[in-house]
């Protein structure tokens, strides 16, 4: 069966089924078809199907699609416009404690607290450990640790080399 206009996946497991019957996931962050691997993708963070066409989308927030297998990924360069309607960043100075809330940035990524970790999509940061709250703050994802340091990140592609460190919490974000 088809699966419904506006689906996305993000994790290991999940999966899109196309109007041919043939199904799309993510293995390794590359998109895989019917279990193949397509070698032409990397850094895979998540995938939608939108208006009869596969999308996937990388690490830069950059999106390509599709609409059969066989078909190449377009547009080349890929685009940073989200082809899923109506995303909604969560509102500046959004702070979150618990796994059952989540921050949405403003490329449709949502950022969690999963077991200590930050999680992105879904999916936990293996570089992070001890967290105990995130916040959103000028377009930055901001995570605090149990020793009371800050780190943040413009993008969930930026390395470990591109977080910044700070012992305060960003300026305006109040104490929930």
């Amino acid at each position: 069966m088809t699966s419904p206009n506006n689906t996305v996946i993000s994790l290991p497991g999940q999966s899109i089924v196309d109007e041919q019957g043939n199904t799309w996931s993510i293995i390794n962050h590359k998109v895989a078809v019917n279990g193949v691997i397509d070698l032409t993708t990397r850094r895979v963070i998540q995938m939608a199907f939108e208006n009869g066409r596969i999308w996937q989308k990388n690490a830069d927030n950059l999106w390509w699609s599709k609409a059969t297998p066989s078909d190449p990924w377009t547009p080349p360069a890929g685009t940073a416009i989200d082809p899923i309607p109506d995303v909604i960043p969560s509102p500046d100075n959004t702070v979150v404690r618990t796994a059952a809330h989540v921050i949405t940035d403003a490329s449709g990524n949502t950022w969690s607290i999963l077991n200590g970790q930050v999680a992105l999509n879904g999916v936990a940061d293996r570089t992070t450990r001890n967290v105990i709250e995130l916040a959103y703050k000028d377009g930055r994802i901001w995570q605090e640790n149990a020793d009371k340091l800050w780190w943040s990140k413009g993008k969930p592609a930026h390395s470990d080399e591109a977080s910044r460190r700070f012992r305060r919490k960003p300026a305006t974000c109040s104490d929930r």
